[in-house]
């Protein structure tokens, strides 16, 4: 056995004690998966959820593992695979830990594997806590480099925290664990070039399936580069441009305090999370100076190079597409009062008023940016000549002011709403709540399966 990153890392989530996910991190993890439960039920309504159901059901594959909101049942990869692309569908699942968005790459794939196992709520738990961690070091390590060349963070990091999720479901040893990361980063991929398509779900999806893969593999037998992380021509030097051993922090401190009791960072509106600091801050001078669409002359937002690498669409022409745009998001909310799933529409983005505002939304991305990364500042221009500036640091909903229960509860009933009852709402609430002490995630799945949708409906 060997002795470095890779081998740590796989140790560690192969060997951790179930009390060393703290009751903090318990639940952290909770939380997290009461909001990504509900985006995949949103999801299920929407063109991409209809096409993802269709693909299960011509693969033909029976199995246990439940497709939420589709009233389908099929292998546990292929419900990861639906599932992980359901939940990132709207973009309103949550983002962090170093990862981008870390709850769609590792609570679709813990949820089949759970399913395939008959794991308990504890298990479970424990399991996802453990993917976060594992996603976490590994984003953590390589940084911002891959990102700006073009990978998708949730994607190339996402591999490891679903590997490492299904691995501990299927307890696999140290030396297996290894053999699973190997397979995984050898899958790894996800181009930022396909944001603003249907494909930037299919990120998630194919990450959780591949977690499946390789666990499954590894378990078998299937064998690995088993130091993929700080080989010469493995996933740091190839994918983030320097090894990730331990000199790249990756191992720091592991077993002490969780990636996930720092919380994850939950959205407000179902878009990509850079527009999410302007449109706090738009709304609040709009509510705080009493102003009306017809009042504003230009808005202008100045923030980090993120603003014009993220958001490629100043002038989008589907509703995808709007899910990342500043202008976008920024025009809807001044002619709206605010941004829904109704916003991104392929409808609502041709509308002739909408982009008719669209030149009105100034955006300047600045390399050099000494505030944080996610942060902007705000210059609002009246009609009347006034000027109103606003620096925005903080996202309501972010780790640092989070959601209450309760707020996410409403999040969660407006996003089932559509393919679920209200009984079985609230008691998916309430089994969430109590996740880690359910015998058995079998029922929780079941309500959230839900019947099949009526031909025609989406």
């Amino acid at each position: 056995m060997g002795s470095g990153a890779t081998a740590q890392l796989a140790a560690f989530v192969a060997e951790c004690p179930a009390e060393a996910v703290t009751d903090k991190a318990r639940q952290e993890v909770k939380r997290a998966v009461l909001d990504v439960l509900g985006t995949a039920l949103a999801g299920a309504n929407e063109e991409v959820g209809a096409l993802a159901r269709r693909f299960v059901e011509s693969e033909n594959a029976s199995g246990p593992a439940g497709v939420l909101g589709s009233g389908l049942r099929t292998s546990s990869a292929l419900a990861a695979w639906a599932n992980g692309t359901l939940a990132h569908a709207l973009d309103f699942d949550d983002v962090g830990l170093g990862v981008g968005h870390p709850s769609v790459v590792v609570v679709p794939v813990a949820l089949a594997v759970a399913e395939e196992t008959n794991a308990s709520g504890s298990d479970f738990v424990g399991a996802i806590a453990l993917g976060y961690e594992a996603a976490s070091r590994v984003g953590t390590a390589a940084g911002w480099t891959p990102y700006r060349r073009g990978y998708h963070g949730t994607s190339i990091y996402g591999v490891f925290g679903a590997a490492a999720a299904t691995g501990r479901l299927l307890r696999l040893t140290p030396a297996e664990l290894r053999n699973a990361f190997g397979i995984a980063a050898s899958q790894a991929g996800g181009l930022r070039a396909n944001f603003g398509t249907m494909t930037k779900p299919l990120h998630a999806g194919v990450t959780c399936q591949t977690g499946v893969v390789a666990s499954r593999l590894a378990k078998m037998g299937w064998t690995a580069n088993p130091d993929i992380l700080e080989s010469a021509v493995g996933f740091g030097p190839v994918i983030a441009g320097r090894s990730l051993d331990e000199s790249s922090g990756i191992t720091s401190d592991l077993g002490g305090t969780l990636a996930i009791e720092r919380g994850v960072d939950i959205k407000k509106f179902p878009c990509c999370y850079l527009n999410h600091a302007a449109l706090d801050a738009f709304l609040g001078v709009m509510k705080e100076h009493g102003l009306s669409g017809r009042d504003v002359a230009q808005i202008q937002v100045d923030g980090s190079w993120m603003l014009n690498e993220v958001l490629l669409y100043p002038t989008p022409a589907t509703g995808l597409q709007g899910k990342f745009s500043l202008q976008y998001n920024l025009a809807a909310a001044l002619l709206d009062g605010g941004v829904t799933r109704a916003t991104f529409a392929d409808a609502r983005a041709a509308d002739p008023e909408l982009r008719a505002t669209l030149p009105r939304v100034i955006v300047n991305a600045h390399e050099e940016w000494p505030r944080p990364l996610f942060s902007v500042r705000l210059t609002v221009s009246t009609v009347r000549g006034e000027t109103i500036i606003r620096e925005q640091d903080s996202i309501k909903g972010q780790a640092t002011d989070p959601l209450s229960w309760d707020e996410l509860a409403v999040k969660f009933r407006d996003n089932a709403a559509s393919v679920l009852g209200a009984e079985a709402i609230e008691r998916a609430i309430d089994a969430v709540a109590d996740l880690d002490r359910l015998e058995s995630v079998k029922p929780l799945v079941d309500l959230l399966v839900g019947q099949r949708p009526a031909e025609g409906v989406r």
